[in-house]
């Protein structure tokens, strides 16, 4: 006989957070089985209106809405960078940011045919490919699941583009 129990005690487990955790992972397998489409979902499987036309240019929107402080940060437009701002790039101005987190208003973006503004009932994410089952979530679906957030760094391959002005290949080698 010895005098230790038979299970052995994991620093920071515990029955409760077992059962939460179990519960989190029902309820996510239980919102993946809503998510299964019951046949062709339409704004998939068809071309939408939206598909079909440009949407707004880069400069359309340089701010949602500032602030009457903070007017003066607004993305900028190169207009010599491309022959349209439908198919173009604006830059987040840093220079007027405070802080490392970039306003949603003020982010990086990238169009190739425009922006197009899609309704929170047409929006789908669609997980297939190298997957065991495919799903496809609408916006309601994603609200069910429990947020979080985390401060993270995304490098965009664009960044340092003003500084190409030719056929310069900086930080490439070759053998």
């Amino acid at each position: 006989m010895t005098d230790e129990p038979a299970t052995k005690h994991v620093p920071g487990a515990s029955r409760r957070k077992f059962l939460k955790g179990s519960a989190a992972l029902g309820a996510g397998v239980i919102a993946a089985g809503t998510a299964r489409a019951e046949g062709p979902d339409p704004l998939i499987t068809e071309v939408q209106d939206w598909a079909n036309a440009f949407g707004d240019a880069v400069d359309a929107a340089p701010y949602g809405t500032p602030i009457h402080f903070e007017s003066h940060v607004v993305r900028r437009n190169v207009e010599w960078l491309t022959e349209s701002p439908v198919s173009s790039i604006n830059f987040t101005p840093i220079h007027a940011l405070e802080g490392t987190i970039t306003p949603q208003g003020c982010a990086f973006e990238r169009h190739h045919s425009g922006a197009i503004e899609l309704s929170k009932s047409d929006y789908r994410l669609m997980i297939n490919g190298l997957v065991d089952t495919p799903l496809v979530f609408t916006f309601e679906d994603l609200t069910r699941f429990p947020r979080s957030s985390m401060v993270a760094f995304c490098e965009c391959a664009a960044n340092g583009g003003m500084e190409w002005g030719g056929a310069q290949l900086e930080g490439c080698q070759f053998t």
